[in-house]
């Protein structure tokens, strides 16, 4: 009688489990023939756009090349955030992961109702080391754009971002360090001067680090991807070299399996001057400018589509090609600085050590040529490969 009553009990638990779409973090693999909607048909990288609810998933493998991880035991979701200043509850965006050994393929499925916002989903080996880690990209899906003078076409939106729209905290997107696939929170709120990054599930991030032998490297960055690795004395880079001399093989003109953009896109080049600049080409200029009343000032950054306030433009088809405000984390202490007051877009050029990026300014002036220390974050605009 009383393993019948106890046999009761524990399907009743199961079924209330059921109901209420309990989030499981698998240990093991799965093997259970239903993976869901393949992200990776279009070619596989360390981030997939997911735009409805639904199963999905990915070949665990290291970016855009084939070479599997390793031996994995377990996978599970790092973080989740709405990029706002309300964090999430754990399974409000991915509600269950888990690996397919069979298929070498890492599934997950979205809560039941959609929500847009990202996470990072990292798979682990039988000690609970990071082999590699994915983000998961939770947005309408980004229009492209084309820019003007046959420069390219760009996505409308940053890396990270779930809004295209003038003023919206969710066009700021997230930050990188140049040369990691992994991000880290963008701000959480577009007035100047923000320093509050973005809510997640994880409540107190890790304390960042400084860059040294043993820190500054790719396997420690793959293996600590919510890890804020600060510049070291001699290059100013999160990768450590010893010297002055840095590694500009991390992002290149043609994707590496460390470029952050998803499939079929890459991190743009950049600069002016002889250097094949994607942004130059398409404003057709090569030096830095003032672009006088374009920046808008109430929604904190510029509209360089055919609706835009200055004379500077991007795109003459697309009404907006919005790039704002979104700020930049330093390479010396990881803090949020110049929210709303400019833009950094980085390129996957190197000068002279540093890393180039394009700068929009309140001030209205526009850098084609700038450049930041590799161990900052700033935002990513992702370019369609050609």
């Amino acid at each position: 009688m009383k393993k019948s009553l106890f046999y009761i009990f524990m399907a009743l638990v199961c079924a209330a489990c059921l109901l209420a779409g309990c989030r499981k973090d698998k240990s093991g693999p799965s093997g259970n023939g239903d993976i869901g909607t393949a992200l990776d048909n279009a070619g596989s990288a360390n981030c997939y756009i997911v735009s409805d609810a639904g199963k999905y998933s990915f070949s665990a493998v290291k970016g855009n090349g084939k070479k599997p991880i390793g031996n994995i035991a377990s996978v599970e979701v790092l973080w989740e955030t709405f990029g706002t200043d309300t964090a999430p509850q754990p399974g409000d965006l991915i509600a269950e992961v888990s690996y397919d050994e069979a298929k070498n393929a890492v599934c997950f499925a979205t809560a039941a109702e959609f929500s847009k916002g990202n996470a990072l989903i990292g798979a682990k080996d039988a000690r609970g080391k990071i082999l590699w880690s994915w983000h998961i990209w939770m947005t309408d899906i980004p229009e492209d754009q084309e820019y003007l003078n046959g420069a390219g076409t760009m996505m409308d939106r940053n890396l990270g971002a779930t809004s295209a729209t003038p003023g919206d905290v969710g066009a700021l997107g997230l930050l990188y360090q140049w040369g990691r696939k992994d991000p880290f929170m963008g701000a959480s709120d577009i007035a100047e001067g923000a320093t509050i990054q973005a809510a997640s599930t994880i409540g107190t991030w890790p304390e960042p680090v400084v860059s040294d032998e043993a820190k500054g490297t790719i396997d420690y960055a793959v293996s600590n991807p919510v890890t804020f690795i600060l510049e070291n004395e001699n290059n100013h880079d999160w990768y450590y070299t010893g010297s002055k001399e840095t590694d500009n093989t991390r992002w290149k003109s043609s994707k590496t399996i460390y470029d952050p953009c998803p499939p079929g896109y890459r991190v743009p080049d950049g600069g002016y001057n002889g250097y094949d600049g994607f942004w130059a080409k398409a404003f057709g200029e090569n030096r830095n400018f003032k672009d006088e009343g374009g920046f808008d000032s109430a929604n904190k950054g510029f509209n360089f589509g055919s609706s835009g306030k200055g004379n500077a433009k991007l795109s003459n088809s697309a009404s907006t090609c919005w790039y704002p405000a979104a700020g930049t984390r330093l390479a010396s202490d990881g803090s949020m600085q110049a929210v709303g007051i400019s833009g950094f877009y980085w390129a996957s050029s190197i000068y002279y050590g540093a890393g180039l990026c394009l700068q929009v300014g309140k001030t209205d002036y526009i850098s084609l040529g700038a450049v930041s220390y590799c161990a900052s974050a700033l935002a990513v605009r992702c370019m369609k490969e050609q």
